[in-house]
């Protein structure tokens, strides 16, 4: 992703945006100070929190007094209300976990780290392919699957183990995606794990509702990343 602008925001600095834009909360941010009072009091959050985007340049009134977003922050507030697709990915190596949401729009992609209290944003006004962002998050190793090999779980609600036995010594990483956007009032189907024990152990784990079964798949880094593509075009 070749990004132009970073920029960070608080979750109390992103919850106060989504209260002006007439939305509940901002995507990817899961507690503020705004669920410590009652709701009579998020309006003298609301200013505060405005006046601080403010002093930071991110906002500034216009002849009318009215604030308006800088350039980065508006491209951000625009991907969020309205973008062609939207995802939200978990991913865990090494016993840490890393999410984030990211999004495309017609004013390019934006990739925001979920990591409270402090949410980073990478901006990039040229971006036109979400696949490719996906792919550079998974990092997946290279080779190919080992053909020939499905396994499915009974059970939607099993664990990825019991789907896939780890190799020795665990997986490399371990990336759950899923649609995170609405379009025409539902929630957009399409979730995907991958598992990556390192080269040639690649498995694509995928929902089939209609046997209401989990799918592993091994699967060669070609097919990764064109997993990824579909994951991120589905529902345009």
């Amino acid at each position: 992703m070749n990004t132009t602008d970073i920029i960070s925001l608080t979750g109390d600095e992103l919850t106060a945006i989504a209260h002006g834009l007439g939305a509940g909360s901002f995507p990817g941010v899961g507690a503020s100070c705004y669920d410590a009072v009652g709701p009579e009091l998020h309006s003298v959050l609301d200013h505060g929190f405005l006046m601080s985007l403010v002093a930071r340049g991110l906002l500034a009134p216009d002849g009318d007094g009215v604030l308006q977003p800088s350039e980065e922050l508006a491209m951000l507030i625009g991907a969020v209300g309205d973008h062609r697709a939207h995802l939200s990915v978990e991913q865990t190596a090494s016993e840490s976990v890393i999410r984030w949401e990211a999004m495309i729009s017609d004013a390019g992609v934006v990739l925001h780290l979920v990591d409270d209290p402090i949410h980073l944003f990478a901006l990039d006004p040229a971006g036109t392919d979400l696949g490719v962002v996906l792919a550079d998050l998974v990092d997946r190793s290279e080779g190919c699957g080992e053909s020939g090999r499905r396994r499915r779980c009974a059970s939607k609600a099993a664990g990825l183990d019991d789907v896939v036995q780890a190799p020795e010594g665990g997986w490399r990483r371990v990336t759950r995606l899923a649609r995170a956007d609405v379009k025409g009032g539902a929630r957009v189907a399409g979730s995907l794990a991958i598992l990556d024990g390192g080269p040639g152990q690649i498995w694509l784990v995928h929902e089939d509702d209609a046997d209401d079964m989990l799918i592993a798949t091994p699967v060669s880094d070609s097919e990764v990343d064109a997993a990824l593509h579909a994951m991120a075009v589905h529902g345009h």
